[in-house]
This record gives structure tokens, C-alpha cells and sequence, in this order.
């Protein structure tokens, strides 16, 4: 009785932590969201001039990218932030709760990549962000 009990939470336990190390979609309905905000933070000497780029996307092709990204399970704080580890912000409503249950939703991408709704929950780690970033650069590069 007692090596089936040890089974039965040796099982438990090895099937949380497989939940817990794969990653979860970001965004689960391409059609569930809209994006309303894209920035660039660009380095001026000692600060970081933040510049609405949005006018400058393909959202709809950015929204299908943002549907392949992937997240960790587990929140983790990521406070306070240095504005020169990341290049871009992506600003997000969602129309019913998707990644977590949040509705707004900004995803932070350069050195550090993350999904937070405030900075009090925590963030979640981006998996994959580097075709979101690559095609960020490359729609500037095309309209620059």
C-alpha cells in the first residue's frame, strides 16, 4: 500500500513539473486581440527616447507572429526595469482573457523578453521572441 501511495505522488509531482516547465501559448485567438500600441526605445546618450512606431507596422502581420509566441508557466519580478534592455513594447487588449487571464497585456522584447499586465503580478517569460523582434526591425528597415 504504502510503495503505491509513493507511486501515486512520485506521478503527481513529475506531472506538475512537466506543466510547469512547458511553455503556454501567449495568445490563444489570433481574433481575440488588438494591438494599440508598438514602441521603440531608443538609446540618446544617457537616456531612452520612447517612439511610437505603431503607424509604422503591419499589425495584422504582427498579430500572427504574436500567436506563435510561447511563455513560461510561472510568474516571476522583474522590477525594477532598465529601459536599455529592451527595444521594443507591444501594448495588447484582448477581448476575453487569454495568457493568465489578463486583458491588457505589454510584451517587453530586447535583452529580456516578457508578458506582463502590471509590474505588482510579475511577468512571464517570452519563449520564442526573436521572429517577433527580427520582424520588427525588418518593417522598419522597409519603411526607413
Amino acid at each position: 500500500m504504502k510503495k503505491r501511495i509513493l507511486i501515486a505522488v512520485t506521478l503527481l509531482l513529475l506531472i506538475v513539473v512537466v506543466y510547469v516547465l512547458t511553455p503556454a501559448p501567449l495568445i490563444k485567438d489570433a481574433n481575440a486581440f488588438d494591438i494599440y500600441r508598438v514602441e521603440q526605445y531608443r538609446e540618446n546618450g544617457e537616456n531612452v527616447d520612447i517612439v511610437d512606431i505603431t503607424d509604422q507596422i503591419d499589425l495584422a502581420a504582427l498579430q500572427n507572429y504574436l500567436t506563435t509566441a510561447q511563455c513560461s508557466r510561472v510568474p516571476e519580478w522583474f522590477v525594477p526595469i532598465c529601459l536599455t534592455d529592451y527595444e521594443y513594447e507591444i501594448s495588447i487588449l484582448c477581448h476575453e482573457p487569454q495568457f493568465h487571464g489578463m486583458n491588457l497585456m505589454h510584451l517587453l522584447l530586447g535583452e529580456k523578453n516578457l508578458v506582463y499586465q502590471s509590474s505588482d503580478k510579475g511577468g512571464y517569460k517570452i519563449k520564442n521572441s526573436e521572429a517577433i523582434t527580427a520582424f520588427l526591425n525588418a518593417q522598419l528597415e522597409n519603411r526607413g
